[in-house]
């Protein structure tokens, strides 16, 4: 069985997984599906076994068998029909407490979106687990895969499905869909710490949180958030100044990323930045965020300068992204972060709406960690817990939760997060998680959405 693309992305990251059985006709033999690769018998265009279903005749898209150079594929079109929405489906029997390799390889036309017209399931009961994670191949071919599982115990008969819904002209062409038992996705332990106050200014800034990093030192922490403008409330400084002195100097001692903002100034064009920066473990910058969406005195009193990119960067533990103070009150940052793939959303602030947080993290099924100034520092989970709201009991997402009181009234949390806890049950790779795969529109609504942002006048 062919090696998927996205184990050697997971391996490059330093991410254990257990790869699914080799050897295609041990596949072969272990794939539950029944004429999974549509070279048995046929009944009535159909490999057998397989029907073919719509909730209306008028919806029906075309599903049928074809054959070119000698292998045969299940072949299914719109046939012209825009609001087209159907499937065709097989009977498994899975066992419930036992986790699966759910594979699909395809060939599709141009126009036709896999996460939009395509897709993949297996359901059980009231319950279904998807495809999720797709991956472009040479020419117009794709393979996509997902771990599932099913919670409980007993052997139960579910129902594989291949779905094709609203694009009148796409086609597709199926080779194969294989369902394996395979080993459960290993715990993807990261230990963050991240901070709360000082609240007065005299306190704020870079004796404090040289503490703060000094805590999450020596608590192991794999990566420390502080908050925004670390030294002070527009302090400039440059890409040499004493902020990121600290910053670098901390990550390289402890072996442990370090993040944090400041007031970035870049004197070749006389611009100052609102900028989180990210160090690794050998104190080397490796990423830089420039906050989008400023409040209003950093633009119109001070002169900061909005950003115009939302970057996401990998870590040896996986991918993070920034979004700063202001930005939690706007959906885009945390949305685009996600869709890039990001494991980890930091939230450096000055002060936050607590609330805020359960909505970001559970709409964008991302882990969000904050570090604030006036507010109280927390870890979230992508099923949008909180590890404070929870009384610090620690779940299936938490573990070794530790809070530091230093001086005055700045704190240290630490928490080891587990980024492979799925956040509606199962197991799961990483994958971009709003790409919303149950989103099913026709039309995306964002230009609608930006021409309203735009539109200044009152009818």
């Amino acid at each position: 069985m062919t090696q998927y693309r996205c184990i050697a992305c997971l391996m490059a990251l330093g991410v254990t997984v257990a790869s699914p059985t080799a050897g295609a006709t041990e596949a072969e033999t272990l794939n539950l599906v029944n004429n999974g690769d549509f070279q048995g018998e046929v009944v009535d265009d159909l490999p057998k076994g397989w029907t073919a279903n719509a909730a209306r005749p008028s919806l029906a898209p075309e599903f049928r068998l074809v054959t070119r150079h000698g292998q045969r594929y299940l072949y299914a079109t719109g046939a012209g029909n825009p609001d087209c929405a159907g499937w065709v489906s097989t009977r498994v029997e899975i066992t419930r407490g036992k986790t699966y390799w759910f594979r699909v390889r395809f060939r599709k036309s141009r126009g036709l979106n896999p996460i939009q017209h395509l897709l993949f399931e297996v359901t059980a009961g009231d319950a279904s687990q998807q495809i999720i994670e797709f991956h472009r191949l040479k020419g117009d071919w794709v393979e996509g895969e997902s771990r599932i599982f099913f919670p409980g115990e007993g052997t139960v008969s579910a129902e594989v499905q291949i779905l094709y819904r609203l694009c009148a002209k796409g086609k597709l062409w199926v080779q194969n869909i294989s369902l394996v038992e395979t080993d459960p996705a290993e715990p993807r332990w990261v230990r963050v710490a991240c901070t709360q106050g000082p609240g007065s200014l005299e306190d704020y800034g870079l004796p404090a949180f040289r503490k703060a990093l000094d805590v999450a030192g020596q608590g192991k922490a794999d990566l420390a958030l502080l908050p925004e403008y670390i030294n002070g409330e527009l302090v400039q400084e440059t890409l040499s100044g004493p902020s990121a002195q600290l910053m670098s100097e901390k990550a390289k001692e402890y072996g442990m990323y370090v993040a944090g903002t400041l007031a970035l100034y870049d004197e070749a064009t006389d611009r100052l930045y609102n900028s989180a920066l990210l160090f690794d473990r050998e104190g080397k910058q490796v990423g830089r965020y420039d906050k989008v969406h400023l409040y209003g005195p950093e633009l119109n009193r001070y002169g900061v300068t909005p950003g115009e990119r939302v970057p996401v960067f990998r870590t040896d533990f996986g991918r993070v992204g920034f979004m700063t103070c202001y930005d939690s009150w706007f959906t885009d940052v945390a949305e685009l972060v996600a869709l890039q793939g990001a494991d980890l959303l930091l939230f450096p602030n000055l002060g936050y709406d607590r609330e805020l947080m359960h909505a970001r993290s559970l709409d964008n099924r991302i882990n969000v960690v904050a570090s604030s100034r006036s507010g109280r520092y927390g870890v979230w989970d992508s099923a949008g817990r909180d590890i404070i709201s929870a009384s610090l009991e620690t779940g299936s997402s938490f573990k070794d939760v530790l809070e530091v009181h230093e001086e005055g009234d700045l704190r240290v949390l630490m928490v080891t997060l587990d980024l492979n806890t799925p956040p509606l049950g199962g197991t799961r790779l990483p994958a971009p998680r709003t790409k919303r795969y149950w989103s099913n529109q026709r039309i995306w609504l964002e230009p609608s959405i930006e021409r309203q942002k735009q539109r200044w006048w009152v009818d």
